[in-house]
């Protein structure tokens, strides 16, 4: 796998979407490889491959025999630098992109709930803006936005190839070095940190949309790892709280064993469905998530309610220590 270490969160306003639309430019054509012909050759090798933008990272990643890690490498290398940029891939592309965009998000209940969530949740950071951009943004991004992403980002220095397999660690490094070593290391935009200010008072915001059930998504502040979190051990005040906020995500929300779970879905039957996703590191804020699904006949009320007991609860300690082994152990795995 071949990781950019830029995504959704170094884009600025007025150009939401740029690393998923270069994501997918990546796949067109290089100074001598025509369109599509990168994936060709991954078929033609037996292989798998995809692609995936983040906050955090774009990634592309490629599964194959080991007799071919070099093809794969000279492959990555010559898109990694060297990929043309034509006005009609890239209008072909905003299309495919606005597409995504109308089937992951504006023609889908949770996917727009969990946009306005972000947006709402925070006001400065940059984790505000959907990872696929916003709708109007998509829309005025030029062929040259794509490119000018490209030569600030797509730059040794900032790329990190993950090769896992039977393979020699020192002929992948010779490898690299023979598709990589020419390249030079280039100076990379300052990323300025934007904090975000202190909330005063809950928000929230109802949406009407053609949902089949009701829902509703909660999100508080959370504390997360980050580059200057100093070092990762327990004793680290910072680590610990995050541990302990995995810790508390276990304990409700395991599948098998979380309290939520096994009390409102399985035994009282007040739920659906419920979820619960957090950021452990990060270069933004943290989050704690719970995305629940009443069931027919409960009140959102009512079973934000019955959540909120649960989770006063777990933090009284009211729980046989063996619960919070099992919450320490799997977060550990």
């Amino acid at each position: 796998m071949t990781v950019v270490r830029a995504g959704s969160i170094d884009e600025v306003d007025g150009k939401s979407g740029i690393a998923h639309v270069l994501e997918h430019m990546m796949f067109k054509r290089t100074e001598t490889m025509k369109e599509g012909e990168f994936s060709r050759i991954i078929g033609s090798l037996g292989g798998q491959e995809n692609a995936f933008t983040s906050r955090e990272i774009t990634g592309y990643h490629q599964q194959v025999h080991k007799d071919h890690l070099e093809t794969i490498i000279k492959l990555e290398a010559d898109r990694m630098q060297n990929l043309v940029f034509k006005e009609e891939d890239f209008k072909k592309e905003i299309q495919v992109v606005l597409q995504e965009r109308l089937l992951r998000t504006d023609d889908n209940p949770k996917g727009r709930a969990y946009e306005t969530l972000f947006a709402q949740a925070f006001q400065a950071s940059p984790i505000r803006r959907p990872i696929i951009g916003w709708r109007n943004d998509i829309l005025s991004l030029e062929l040259s936005d794509a490119k000018e992403w490209y030569d600030q980002w797509y730059v040794p220095n900032n790329i990190t190839v993950i090769i896992a397999g039977a393979v020699e660690s020192k002929t992948v490094v010779n490898l690299i070095e023979k598709y990589y070593g020419a390249t030079n290391r280039a100076s990379l935009p300052r990323r300025k940190p934007q904090t975000e200010p202190s909330q005063v008072g809950q928000r929230r915001i109802k949406l009407s949309a053609p949902a089949e059930n009701k829902f509703f998504l909660k999100l508080w502040k959370a504390p997360v790892i980050s580059e200057d979190s100093g070092d990762m051990v327990y004793e680290n005040d910072k680590v610990r709280q995050v541990v302990a906020m995995g810790v508390l995500g276990v304990l409700l929300g395991d599948e098998d064993t979380g309290i939520l779970i096994k009390k409102l879905v399985r035994e009282s039957q007040k739920a659906v469905s419920i979820s619960i996703g957090s950021s452990w590191m990060s270069r933004g804020p943290g989050y704690f998530v719970i995305d629940a699904t009443p069931s027919a006949g409960v009140s959102i009320e009512e079973l934000e309610s019955e959540i909120q007991h649960e989770i006063k609860n777990v933090l009284r300690a009211r729980l046989p220590e063996k619960i919070f082994k099992y919450g320490e152990e799997a977060c550990k795995s």
